[in-house]
């Protein structure tokens, strides 16, 4: 999924990726591979994209959306069309966690740009948001106890939204950590 709305934004088409996966399919092989042997480096997957096809490998869900983002790193849009850079990558996260801070306390960030925020960051194979909710000036937190905390000048998620934003990150590998 991420990588179709990134291309199709990119490319200007709609459904590129949908066109040209199935353009691609009569011309060359994709293929998704679970490979257990991938497993022993944090998130490792693999790329390769010859004459013959395209194959990703990896061992869990994050492996292969980094292959994915990777992938998407190849593509390359020219007028109406959408070709595949040849490459073979073997790659894996060197750290645990890569993510960043957001500070919608000091700054409301609506939950759209939020979930834009997150597609980003899945591109750029980060996985933890880490949301700064609460400070002096602001608790941007729905406050069910004390409602009088709620501000819709400043603007603040309702719990429903919490959840929804946090559940769009698990989707797509962020896992998202409100600091209250």
């Amino acid at each position: 999924r991420v990588l179709g709305i990134r291309l199709s934004r990119n490319c200007g088409h709609q459904n590129a990726i949908l066109a040209g996966l199935m353009e691609a399919k009569d011309k060359a092989d994709i293929t998704l591979e679970v490979n257990e042997a991938l497993s022993d480096k944090l998130e490792r997957y693999s790329v390769l994209v010859d004459k013959n096809g395209i194959k990703l490998s990896f061992a869990n869900f994050l492996g292969g959306r980094n292959a994915l983002a990777t992938l998407y790193q190849l593509i390359r849009c020219e007028g109406d069309e959408v070709y595949v850079l040849e490459a073979e990558i073997d790659d894996w996260a060197d750290n645990k966690m890569r993510g960043v801070l957001l500070d919608p306390a000091r700054r409301f960030i609506p939950i759209k740009d939020l979930k834009d925020t997150f597609v980003r960051m899945a591109l750029g194979k980060m996985n933890v948001a880490h949301l700064h909710l609460m400070d002096a000036e602001s608790y941007t937190l729905e406050s069910r106890k004390y409602p009088q905390l709620n501000n819709p000048e400043h603007g603040f998620y309702k719990m429903e939204e919490m959840s929804d934003i946090i559940a769009f990150g698990q989707a797509i590998g962020i896992d998202c950590l409100p600091e209250i």
